[in-house]
């Protein structure tokens, strides 16, 4: 299949990035400080709108800690729909983007409302912790530990029963995290068991490990240098981005 022309940048982007300065040429500067430019320019930007219909929904929205295995206080935020049955409603975890480096629960929070309101599914937003602050598996283990908590807990504080669909799912870092936690939580024997995993735009597999798929599969992977001077995420950006990353696994292997 060809996927070229996913590498055409939307003009509404380009517009974008050249109406706020601090997001040219982001490789000149560490991980840190992209974080603060960042979040400089989201304070800049309008609150998205909420959709009619999803604010007309009767979600009732909560905010609060799960403890994690080494005692740290995981906010998370739960979106519970107002109508249907618990027994019948599934839950789903939300793991937001963000390159384990960025985001929290207010990246997400939009995609959680329209989820609960439109499936009718009670929706955990976790926000894990960090790097490079807080090393790996630190945000991983945050997100297996929210969900096995909502596995125990979906009937008492999500109104939604995992036997009817106890997902599990994200965006690209977040979608990461889902598809490892779907192989742990396999392993471990967790009960209830995942159902299901909605995995959007995941790291699958890092330029470094090219080499190990078969000729027709590699020859398919051209996104990255087709992409590679692309406005915020170049590959540079990309490379950074995983250079913290497998620093930090290596550290702990």
């Amino acid at each position: 299949m060809e996927y070229s022309g996913y590498s055409q940048v939307n003009p509404q982007w380009t517009k974008f990035v050249a109406s706020h300065s601090e997001l040219g040429d982001l490789d000149r500067v560490g991980i840190v400080e992209r974080r603060r430019i960042f979040g400089e320019v989201e304070a800049k930007i309008p609150p998205r709108k909420i959709p009619e219909d999803v604010a007309n929904s009767s979600i009732t929205v909560d905010t609060f800690s799960i403890t994690a295995r080494d005692g740290y206080e995981i906010p998370v935020r739960s979106y519970v729909p107002g109508s249907g049955s618990a027994e019948n409603r599934p839950v789903l975890i939300y793991l937001h983007a963000g390159g384990f480096l960025f985001g929290d629960l207010e990246s997400g929070d939009l995609n959680c409302r329209t989820l609960a309101a439109r499936l009718n599914i009670s929706v955990l937003n976790v926000g894990y912790r960090l790097a490079p602050k807080w090393p790996f598996p630190h945000g991983l283990n945050d997100s297996y530990d929210a969900t096995a908590w909502a596995g125990a807990n979906a009937k008492t504080r999500l109104n939604a029963s995992p036997t009817a669909g106890f997902l599990v799912g994200g965006i690209s870092s977040g979608a990461n995290f889902a598809g490892v936690i779907a192989y742990q939580a396999r392993d471990a024997g967790l009960s209830p068991p995942i159902t299901g995993l909605w995995i959007s735009i995941p790291v699958c597999i890092l330029p470094q490990a090219y080499h190990l798929l078969p000729p027709e599969q590699r020859e398919q992977l051209l996104s990255l240098e087709q992409n590679a001077e692309n406005p915020l995420l170049t590959k540079k950006s990309l490379a950074d981005i995983q250079g913290v990353s497998t620093f930090f696994l290596q550290a702990r292997c």
